[in-house]
């Protein structure tokens, strides 16, 4: 999350559009899965819609399409709050014509109460229990450039094993030794029908 966050700093600054972008959509499934606060869509719109261009006006425009409709249901006036500096901008001849069109589809998408999508699509809603990291958009974010470089581990078969037994508690796996005793119980019980059917001819 905090690399998230740093990246999003560094490509809006940069005007890397299609990285902020990316990076942007990321952040918002992550809200989505409540491993990032609510609050931070609020922050990221006000960060975008402070010095408003047609690039940062995009990009709002995506975290309002995305976290319209849980942004309505907990701080309903900030997002009034937020169409109603998109209304003045749509009036504005500074930004181009394709992102008015696009502030006009966002009305329009409001007016359906953002019903297009899920919050969360069926196949990823896998996490009964979840714990959001209290990390806002201007709060120091370490990078953790270190993570980008291979450390061998001489402890990797042990780690393996520990990865492999806490991704089947997440996910419900049965474990290696039941799989191998379950396959071994069918394959007897096939024999053992084979053989029946040789006595019986």
């Amino acid at each position: 999350s905090k690399r998230l966050i740093s990246s999003f700093h560094q490509s809006y600054q940069q005007n890397d559009k299609t990285n902020c972008l990316k990076t942007t959509r990321f952040i918002i499934h992550l809200i989505h899965q409540n491993v990032l606060l609510d609050t931070l869509p609020i922050e990221i719109l006000v960060y975008l819609l402070k010095n408003p261009s047609d690039d940062s006006v995009e990009l709002a425009i995506e975290v309002i399409k995305e976290c319209g409709q849980k942004i309505s249901e907990f701080c309903p006036r900030m997002l009034d709050s937020f169409f109603s500096k998109l209304r003045n901008l749509l009036h504005e001849s500074s930004l181009h014509e394709r992102t008015r069109n696009m502030i006009e589809a966002l009305f329009a998408i409001r007016m359906n109460q953002f019903k297009a999508d899920r919050l969360i699509p069926s196949d990823l809603d896998l996490v009964d229990e979840q714990r959001s990291q209290r990390i806002g958009l201007i709060d120091p974010c370490d990078p953790e450039s270190m993570l980008d470089i291979f450390q061998y581990d001489e402890q990797y078969d042990e780690n393996e094993n520990k990865y492999k037994q806490i991704r089947k508690t997440i996910l419900g796996e049965s474990t290696g030794d039941e799989d191998e005793s379950s396959s071994s119980s069918s394959n007897s019980d096939g024999e053992e029908e084979k053989q029946d059917d040789r006595v019986e001819s």
